[in-house]
């Protein structure tokens, strides 16, 4: 994970270790920075398919939508 996204996981109080919340972290980072959370990566994802973690992945779209 980079150093920012852990930085951020970690205030996030997300577990490290496995890096099975590395895309809840980068999805976080990028609805805070105002991304498009709907755009897709050259492999067809969005931000929100690589949280995996549905009960973050839901606080995620919440937050993304109040903005």
């Amino acid at each position: 994970m980079l150093p920012i996204l852990l930085q951020f996981a970690l205030g996030l109080e997300l577990p490290d270790g496995k890096g099975e919340h590395e895309g809840c972290a980068t999805a976080c980072y990028l609805a805070m920075h105002g991304a498009d959370l709907q755009h897709h990566n050259h492999s067809g994802k969005t931000p929100l398919d690589l949280c995996i973690d549905p009960v973050v992945r839901s606080l995620v779209q919440q937050f993304a939508s109040a903005e």
